[in-house]
């Protein structure tokens, strides 16, 4: 079975890394691919080296290109067609047409009288990584605190209050941001603003993310959005327990008090019963990392997650 993979629509940093982690996951499995990416695309220099055949799609999106990619299917034939971005631009194929949208996998098959749709959740991967801790005093953080972790854009949004509202109901605790963004000062101000700059750190991007996780004592996803798919994996790979907004996308992972905690309503007030239930209980804290650590296990590696990617494909071109 041959797919043809298409990363030639705009794509954000992370849908590329995960559209190139789960090819070149595919490739060790053995499946027979061909990538097509702009020119000079840092996945495609990735999957190349992985092992995976690829092709250079110049010129700008339209009538040529859709030309250019016609001959290559007739040429190549694949089985499957897998678009990573709603915006490639797609000639007629006759093959089955898979899309993908970070909350499913939906394969568009042609059959006499209309298409027959496939669809499914596919989970997203983590790594659980060999980096060591980070060494807290580079954070300006005692060996001894609570630190509570969180990743994503920085900007004083409703997820970043409602961490601070915590914080300010939590003494001692600290509280590390790990991300960028063109708000970030603002953010900073924001923070000194309500006292709290002395137990807030706002983390250095070029850290390791497995050993920053690793040096928490709490991973907190405020945010109900699809980043959650993410985040809460690499959370349960690195061994630290997990406090989330509910909401689809985390609750579709944490079983509430079995692999995680989650905070359903109740703004910063809950937030911080939450941590403090969680750092005030070593046993619930050893459950969440278990449990946590074995869904990582059963669902979120590489191997887990290229299988069901494999399974998807040949259920579409049956």
């Amino acid at each position: 079975m041959l797919i043809l993979h298409l990363l030639t629509g705009p794509l954000s940093p992370a849908a590329e890394a995960y559209a190139a982690g789960v090819i070149g996951a595919l490739r060790a499995e053995g499946l027979d691919q061909l990538a097509v990416l702009p020119a000079g695309s840092k996945p495609g220099a990735e999957l190349a080296r992985a092992g995976v055949g690829t092709v250079a799609l110049e010129g700008a999106a339209g009538f040529w290109r859709r030309r250019r990619l016609a001959r290559l299917i007739a040429r190549r034939k694949p089985d499957l067609i897998q678009c990573w971005s709603p915006a490639d631009s797609l000639p007629r194929a006759g093959v089955p047409v898979i899309g993908w949208d970070a909350q499913r996998v939906v394969a568009r098959r042609p059959r006499r009288g209309g298409e027959n749709p496939l669809a499914e959740a596919i989970p997203f991967f983590a790594a659980a990584g060999v980096a060591p801790p980070i060494e807290r005093r580079l954070l300006a953080t005692p060996a001894a605190a609570p630190a509570i972790l969180a990743r994503g854009r920085l900007y004083p949004n409703r997820a970043s209050s409602l961490l601070l509202d915590a914080l300010e109901r939590l003494p001692g605790v600290y509280l590390w941001l790990s991300g960028e963004g063109a708000a970030r000062r603002i953010l900073e101000r924001h923070v000194a603003a309500r006292g709290l700059a002395e137990r807030v750190r706002f983390c250095d991007p070029r850290l390791d993310a497995g050993g920053l996780l690793r040096a928490a004592n709490v991973f907190a996803v405020p945010e109900c959005g699809l980043g959650a798919r993410r985040a809460i994996p690499e959370a349960w790979a690195a061994g630290v327990p997990v406090i989330a907004a509910a909401g689809p996308a985390a609750s579709g992972l944490i079983r509430d008090g079995d692999n995680g905690l989650l905070v359903a309503a109740g703004g910063g007030a809950a937030w911080a019963a939450a941590i403090g239930r969680l750092l005030g209980d070593e046993a619930l804290r050893g459950r969440l990392k278990a449990e946590g650590y074995a869904a990582y296990v059963r669902d979120h590696t590489r191997e887990a997650v290229a299988r069901r990617w494999l399974d998807f494909y040949r259920r579409a071109a049956a």
